[in-house]
Parts: structure tokens; C-alpha cells; sequence
């Protein structure tokens, strides 16, 4: 999984392990993205949240993902921007 946010944007660097989780909340569109860290079943760390822009990308290919794709196991790359209303 390749992430990068806003804190990335900005030099604050997000630790990541091959094993970490990426949790897409969605109906019809991506609505929340939380990353769970390897080893851990509850502490999620807020990525993104609607109006915020959520793109799923597959890693494989690099061509986007929309959301009647999405399978459990999908090596994905994840782009959040925030929105700066």
C-alpha cells in the first residue's frame, strides 16, 4: 500500500508497515478512509473525510478504482487531499 496525505505534502512523515490496513468507508462514493496499523483491531488513524478527496488507484496497473471494483486483498494506492473550502 503507497500512501500519501497532506501531513506528507507538508514533511510530517506517516510510519508505514507492508501489513497495515486501509479501511474505505463508501456508498456509492468514498466517504472515510482510516488506516489500522499491523497488529492492531481498533486503533484506526483518520485519513480523510468527505468533502475531503478520497482516490483509490490499483497499485498493479495505476488505473483508478471506482467503488463497484473494490474486492478485499487489492493492492491499492490511496491519494487524500484535503479540501480547502
Amino acid at each position: 500500500m503507497q500512501l500519501l496525505t497532506e501531513e506528507q505534502e507538508h514533511g510530517v512523515d506517516t510510519a508505514l508497515h507492508s501489513d497495515d490496513r486501509m479501511i474505505i468507508t463508501f456508498q456509492n462514493e468514498n466517504l472515510i478512509a482510516e488506516l489500522l496499523p499491523c497488529g492492531s483491531s481498533t486503533s484506526k488513524k483518520l485519513l480523510a473525510v468527505v468533502p475531503d478527496l478520497i482516490s483509490v488507484l490499483d497499485s498493479q496497473s495505476g488505473s483508478s478504482l471506482g467503488t463497484n471494483e473494490y474486492r478485499y486483498g487489492v493492492c491499492i494506492s490511496y491519494y487524500g487531499k484535503e479540501n480547502h473550502s
